[in-house]
């Protein structure tokens, strides 16, 4: 009877941990921020007081956070630093602002964007007491 009553206490344990969202194909479970994960090719822009756009290219890093929803983003915006967390909700990706340094001068930054057909657009904002800029961007792997 012992042995039955464990085989049986097995069976339920096991099937109780196995109600997990999972990947019809692969039979794993599905991780939200997989989708962004892996190293980008960004190019992004912004427009000068007298129409002259700037643009430039470089690339970023995006590894699972310690929050089921979080990501980190390293060298984001061509920052360099510091590390920027973003919030996902399904495809789309917010930064809430975060304090920065660019020229020695203190901050904030904050973006959004959207994973549409493996390619990031977004955009994000960089406040300083000289720099007020606005940029779009997009990234490929």
């Amino acid at each position: 009877m012992k042995r039955i009553s464990l085989l049986i206490f097995t069976i339920l344990f096991v099937c109780l941990q196995s109600c997990q969202k999972v990947d019809p194909i692969t039979k794993e479970p599905v991780d939200p921020r997989d989708k962004f994960l892996g190293t980008w090719k960004a190019t992004d822009s912004f427009t000068e007081a007298n129409g002259t756009i700037v643009t430039q290219t470089y690339s970023f890093m995006v590894l699972k956070s310690d929050e089921e929803d979080m990501l980190t983003l390293l060298g984001f915006a061509n920052l360099g630093s510091p590390v920027l967390q973003a919030k996902i909700d399904g495809n789309k990706f917010q930064i809430p602002n975060s304090a920065v340094v660019i020229n020695n001068m203190q901050g904030s930054f904050h973006a959004s964007g959207d994973l549409i057909n493996e390619k990031l657009t977004y955009q994000y904002s960089i406040v300083t007491p000289t720099i007020n800029r606005t940029y779009t961007g997009t990234a490929v792997r």
